[in-house]
């Protein structure tokens, strides 16, 4: 089997040479590396003139921001039957692909297959054990946890986009949704790639063996870790809602309403975690309420109106 890693990149230099370095070492060998890389970032561009391996490295070059823009384009260069993809702050673990090729080998069925990812975050590993991993719930609210220990393999709703692999003709086939928000992450993507491939007949299986180091490094958008910015939670909502209303059924999609505006979570409050909040006086709660309505109103918006581009085009 002949599997590709796509990898997008932007400004980490330190963090692409140590994924390279373990991409390289691995038991499986890369059919081939695919890096996509932003026309401005001169220093990540030298870095890779100077590489020995260009053999099997692809550099493609992209001028818009947004990792689902530079997926698309480093999708269209794939030749693999398989696409691996990880993060320039990820170290895979040396029997990633091969880990990899078994499950996809032993499940014909497999469309996408991942692990988990063992974050690095102050000198610690970030742990703990879970009973589910990457669901979604049957009202809407999702169920992460793939850097934490779960059992067995199994089959998830969506993957993590630090540790994922996709045939590559199923994947192809629906792209990258080019609808989400953001100027660098782009939240929620793996979400909608999930959800699409099981639509189409495909499971989904996280193993926790198929592991890689994760390093979560700077990012350069409004989307920063750790700190709060309206436009970053107005993005990722509109995502959620954008890929909700896409995939759930109308009764779904009012029990996902329902809970979202009346319960939500920290991260996205409806009115009961916007009151526990303010009770214990969580700083810019009220702003961080405002940007989750805000995005659940322009997802919805969002959908109706390629709803409507759909039914034109048909």
């Amino acid at each position: 089997m002949r599997i590709s890693v796509l990898i997008p990149t932007y400004c980490r230099v330190n963090d692409l040479t140590r994924c390279l370095e373990a991409i390289f070492s691995q038991t499986v060998k890369p059919h081939e590396i695919i890096l996509v890389v932003r026309e401005d970032d001169t220093e990540t561009l030298q870095y890779i003139g100077c590489l020995t391996s260009l053999d099997v490295i692809k550099v493609v070059k992209i001028d818009i921001p947004g990792v689902v823009q530079a997926m698309n384009k480093g999708l269209c260069e794939v030749s693999g039957e398989v696409v691996a993809i990880t993060d320039d702050d990820s170290e895979p673990f040396p029997q990633w692909l091969e880990r990899i090729e078994n499950v996809f080998e032993m499940n014909k069925m497999a469309g996408g297959v991942g692990g988990r990812d063992w974050i690095h975050q102050g000198g610690i590993i970030l742990d703990g054990k879970v009973a589910s991993v990457g669901k979604i719930q049957w009202f809407g609210r999702r169920i992460g946890n793939h850097h934490l220990r779960v059992g067995s393999a199994r089959e998830v709703d969506f993957l993590k986009g630090v540790n994922c692999a996709y045939r590559t003709d199923p994947l192809k086939k629906i792209g990258f949704d080019h609808r989400l928000l953001g100027k660098g992450a782009q939240v929620h993507w793996e979400l909608s790639v999930g959800l699409t491939f099981k639509r189409m007949g495909w499971k989904l299986i996280y193993d926790p063996i198929i592991g890689v180091g994760h390093y979560p490094s700077q990012r350069f958008d409004e989307d920063k870790r750790n700190e709060f910015n309206p436009a970053a939670v107005r993005n990722e909502i509109h995502n959620e809602t954008l890929i909700v209303w896409e995939h759930f059924s109308v009764v779904r999609k009012i029990l996902f309403l329902i809970w979202a505006s009346l319960v939500g979570s920290t991260s996205s409050p409806g009115l009961l975690q916007l009151f526990r909040g303010l009770v214990k006086g969580e700083k810019k709660i009220i702003a961080r309420y405002y940007a989750t309505i805000t995005g659940r109103y322009l997802g919805i918006i969002a959908w109706k109106r390629s709803e409507r581009i759909g039914d034109v085009k048909q």
